[in-house]
């Protein structure tokens, strides 16, 4: 097992901790138009284990899942079934260390002095580092920590576009202005933010061109017009 020593704090705080770190296995692509969710990347990719990642944090750190109010007086702790939620990431992170966060349901046991059992929902945080690189694929972490909203996230608050299970944008109607001034910021430079600055029009082939795309003429079949008869 490789480890390397996290001096960033990511959530963990501005002490440093040595973290696990899995290089990514050659895989068969038997279809190269498949998408693979973050979940599954991991799992195939990096060999994650979710559920002893789960069940390790729960055993060594009763504790703290007790101050956040779950199964409080418990002697000993259980995960009995867990299951995906979602993941949560920004878009703008550095691609040698961009954070994934992979969400997870539970539900515990609690075992207690008089013989009780009890059972609570909780919900953790499972946070790994990626540097997708082309030639560097590797992960970092996991971090854990129970799940609960986080606006002074070191790693993931600010400004940035959510992403979803493929790391895909999600984008909200307010945010297509903010995205066209990002892209004229990016590209044309000369462009000023407001109508009737200096290039209020912009060229669309041209800014084709410095984004690396192509324009393609293309016309389609007019279905409402009948073709000749047989």
């Amino acid at each position: 097992m490789h480890y390397e020593i996290l001096d960033t704090d990511v959530g963990q705080g501005a002490g440093a901790v040595a973290v696990p770190v899995t290089f990514g296995k050659t895989v068969e692509r038997t279809d190269i138009c498949q998408p693979y969710s973050v979940a599954e990347v991991l799992q195939n990719v990096f060999h994650a284990d979710f559920q002893t990642v789960l069940e390790n944090y729960v055993r060594t750190e009763t504790e703290q899942i007790q101050e956040a109010g779950v199964l409080p007086g418990a002697e000993g702790m259980k995960v009995r079934l867990w299951s995906y939620l979602k993941t949560l990431s920004k878009l703008q992170q550095p691609t040698d260390r961009t954070v994934v966060d992979v969400i997870l349901q539970s539900r515990l046991e609690g075992q207690y002095k008089n013989g009780e059992t009890r059972y609570e929902s909780a919900d953790f945080r499972l946070r790994y580092i990626f540097d997708l690189r082309v030639c560097h694929q590797c992960c970092i972490g996991p971090l854990v920590w129970g799940y609960k909203d986080w606006e002074d996230d070191p790693a993931l608050s600010g400004f940035a576009f959510d992403t979803n299970d493929y790391l895909l944008p999600i984008l909200y109607n307010s945010d297509y202005e903010t995205v066209a001034h990002a892209i004229l910021d990016d590209f044309f430079p000369e462009a000023k933010r407001e109508i009737g600055g200096d290039a209020s029009v912009v060229s669309s082939e041209e800014l084709a061109r410095r984004m690396g795309l192509r324009v393609l003429d293309v016309r389609f079949a007019d279905k409402t017009v009948m073709g000749p008869s047989c």
